[in-house]
């Protein structure tokens, strides 16, 4: 979802239809921020799912724009993959990672 409202919706739509004990949560992070992304594992708990689902594409190509864009497209989600993969504490073991994609970018 673009917007956290959207989110956050569909979260709790999908906890809904969660079998007893389960919960999906929605949050928010800037991939093309490793700050945002440190933030981001030092305040979630425990989980088992991993949607990477972020993607931009710039209305010009710049050098400027095409950095931002492999960085929230490419970057962003390979950090994420790696952090869950090396924090055991925090992904369950047998997790699932799922990365979401367009032809678009």
């Amino acid at each position: 979802a673009r917007h956290m409202k959207d989110a956050e919706a569909a979260a709790s739509q999908t906890t809904s239809h969660l079998s007893v004990g389960g919960m999906a949560k929605a949050m928010q992070l800037d991939l093309s921020d490793a700050t945002s992304i440190a933030r981001f594992w030092e305040g979630t708990g425990e989980f088992d799912v991993l949607v990477n689902n972020a993607g931009i594409m710039g209305e010009e190509w710049t050098e400027a724009v095409f950095t931002e864009t492999m960085q929230v497209n490419v970057l962003g989600p390979v950090t994420m993959m790696k952090e869950a993969i090396n924090r055991p504490d925090k992904f369950a073991q047998g997790g699932t990672i799922i990365n979401v994609s367009s032809g678009m970018g």
